[in-house]
Order: C-alpha cells, then sequence, then structure tokens
C-alpha cells in the first residue's frame, strides 16, 4: 500500500526523526518530496511504501509525529528482485556486497562501511577495494 501526505510547517529535524520512526515500523520505503502547497508555501510530500494489513498502525504514526491533517493511501503493486548477502573474500579482507536477482539479471551493490574500514586499515583508497570486490563479483556472474 501507499501511503502519501503533504507536510507544512514542520521542520527538517522533525521529519528526519519521523522517517526513521516509519522505518523502524517496518516501512519498505520512505521518502519526502518537495512540493508548493497553496499560497506558493513551501512543503514536503510524505510517502511510504507499507504492509496494507499495518496501515492503522502507521496512520497513526503519521497523525501523532508529524503535522499532517490527512493521508491519502492506495493498494499498489510492485515486483522487487530477489536479493541475499555474500561475503567476498578480497585480497584485502572481505567485504559484504548485496546481490539482487530478476530472471538473469544481476545487481551487485558493494557495501561501502566494509570498503571504507578496509581502505582506512590499509591506507589506500576506497576505489581500490570497490574495484578489487567488483573484480570478483563479476567473475562470480560469469561462472
Amino acid at each position: 500500500m501507499e501511503i502519501e501526505t503533504n507536510i507544512d510547517d514542520q521542520s527538517s529535524e522533525q521529519l528526519s526523526y519521523a522517517m526513521n520512526l516509519l522505518i523502524s515500523m517496518g516501512a519498505k520505503d520512505v521518502f519526502l518530496t518537495p512540493i508548493t502547497m497553496k499560497k506558493n508555501r513551501m512543503a514536503s510530500k510524505l510517502t511510504l511504501l507499507i504492509d496494507p494489513s499495518k496501515k492503522e498502525e502507521f496512520f497513526e504514526a503519521i497523525f501523532r509525529h508529524t503535522t499532517s491533517l490527512g493521508i491519502r493511501y492506495e493498494i499498489k503493486h510492485r515486483t522487487v528482485m530477489d536479493r541475499k548477502t555474500l561475503n567476498i573474500k578480497t585480497l584485502y579482507g572481505n567485504v559484504q556486497v548485496k546481490v539482487a536477482c530478476y530472471k538473469n539479471i544481476k545487481k551487485y551493490d558493494i557495501e561501502y562501511e566494509d570498503c571504507a574500514k578496509l581502505a582506512n586499515l590499509y591506507g589506500i583508497p576506497i576505489e581500490d577495494i570497490y574495484f578489487e570486490t567488483q573484480k570478483i563479483c563479476k567473475r562470480q556472474q560469469e561462472e
């Protein structure tokens, strides 16, 4: 289910808090879009993707933690890629890689934190860690 609400007269810190709360409640996606409301007032549109069975829980949280006075919602269909996490052994150490698959399509998302830690440990550019990890992922994909 997609939920939307327009929010004005609320600080960015408060919106950030609300977004983090909604994510911790299990929202599949939460994002803000800048919009212009009546009288040319700058505002934000808060959008969430949630499990429909939890809509009342999310409505309550939105009304409690934002300045929203109304919520729009509708059922949406979505297709997602299958996902798994691999632990790739590189010359520098282990790097986690998230792999997403759909039919014969594969995407690799290399974990930044792991690369940064290894780059700091060895005093080398982070790009070297990424390059090494990408090379291993590409080789595994061709197998």
